[in-house]
């Protein structure tokens, strides 16, 4: 896990350099997108549909959200969050070697 304590641009830089690109719902999220790096979205269980919708990254890159509470708001249980993390993660890969 990194955490980033320097300016937008390096960081922006840094990004677009990567493969993939996993993170919490954040300006990092959308700088990925926008850069055409795949990226795996991680909302927060206060993230209703509609809020998911809005803030969701749109870019040239594929772009993946996960979300820790099921549609109704019931928190989801970790193992199912961390199997479709690693679901989507998987996907991504797949699509960038084919």
């Amino acid at each position: 896990m990194l955490v980033w304590q320097g300016g937008i641009g390096a960081f922006s830089a840094l990004v677009g350099e990567s493969d993939e690109y996993v993170g919490y719902d954040s300006a990092g999220q959308h700088i990925a997108a926008a850069l055409g790096v795949p990226t795996l979205d991680l909302f927060s269980r206060n993230a209703s549909a509609v809020f998911q919708e809005r803030w969701r990254p749109t870019g040239c890159g594929v772009v993946k959200t996960v979300t820790e509470c099921a549609p109704d708001g019931t928190p989801r249980p970790v193992r199912a969050i961390l199997a479709e993390v690693m679901a989507q993660h998987r996907e991504i890969r797949s699509a960038k070697q084919a």
